[in-house]
């Protein structure tokens, strides 16, 4: 609602959680662009799909992002560390505070930033006969 400056994220921005980007649909690049540019939007509200209404969103829009590179500098990190690798190999080192139970769904987010990395040319992919593997 522009006169109100309110807008409903859906699922895009959640109260208390960040939401997985789960490749092929989930384009890492593309959440990064659109959080971006919320950050040119005059806001004064979000109403996420969950939760309450969200006050500052331009201060929650740079703790996503700022939670965000965070995260793709430990997968760059563990990817160094560890050499050629595969997404699944790297949970653990990335998403160590995550429960274990969480490591599958972490592992689509990981891939995720992969494939973003891989499309700055920062890595590279070469298939591997069950799974992608990555190199720095």
């Amino acid at each position: 609602m522009q006169e109100e400056e309110t807008l409903f994220t859906g699922d895009h921005i959640m109260q208390g959680s960040t939401v997985v980007i789960n490749p092929p649909d989930g384009d890492m690049s593309a959440y990064f662009r659109s959080l971006e540019r919320l950050l040119t939007m005059a806001l004064r509200w979000f109403a996420p799909g969950h939760g309450f209404l969200m006050a500052e969103p331009h201060a929650e829009v740079r703790k996503l992002l700022a939670h965000r590179r965070a995260r793709e500098a430990k997968v760059l990190a563990a990817l160094q560390a560890s050499g050629p690798s595969t997404a699944v190999a790297l949970v653990p080192a990335v998403y160590g505070d995550v429960p274990v139970q969480r490591h599958g769904i972490a592992a689509r987010s990981l891939t995720a930033h992969l494939l973003k990395l891989a499309g700055e040319g920062v890595i590279h992919a070469r298939p591997g006969d069950e799974a992608t593997i990555w190199e720095a």
